[in-house]
């Protein structure tokens, strides 16, 4: 068992100071702005999600969970919102998102650190907002 988790490194736009970047990243929820609309959405959309355990084995829900539709909706949510905050010559959101590609880019660099044969098999149990960029 390895783990292969890595933090995003700490990105920011150079024309902003350090205040002004964290008071920016502040003002925004996790995945979005805050009462933005999509981000609302996504919000329902992870609630509901979370209620299949309810209702559904632990082997459904992670089948529908990790599903192509499901993993690409998800991916859509790091699209919107905190992405596109920013001004004209700027790029707050686009430079915050890419926190999370450095994020994956570096647990998929640690999973190619533990193969040690193109004929290993390696189980990855990670949330699924990893997976389409993981997958990738």
């Amino acid at each position: 068992m390895y783990a292969v988790d890595a933090d995003a490194q700490s990105l920011y736009d150079g024309r902003l100071t350090r205040e002004e970047w964290e008071a920016k990243s502040d003002s925004c929820t996790t995945y979005g702005l805050n009462g933005d609309v999509w981000d609302a959405r996504y919000m329902r959309l992870y609630a509901s999600d979370d209620s299949l355990k309810r209702f559904y084995s632990i082997r459904q829900t992670l089948i529908y969970l990790n599903s192509a539709q499901r993993l690409i909706a998800g991916l859509g949510h790091y699209l919107i919102g905190t992405f596109q905050k920013g001004t004209e010559d700027e790029y707050f959101g686009p430079d915050t998102m890419a926190r999370w590609w450095v994020r994956n880019l570096r647990i998929f660099q640690n999973l190619i650190r533990i193969t040690e044969s193109p004929n290993d098999r390696i189980l990855l149990v990670i949330g699924a907002g990893h997976a389409p960029l993981i997958d990738h």
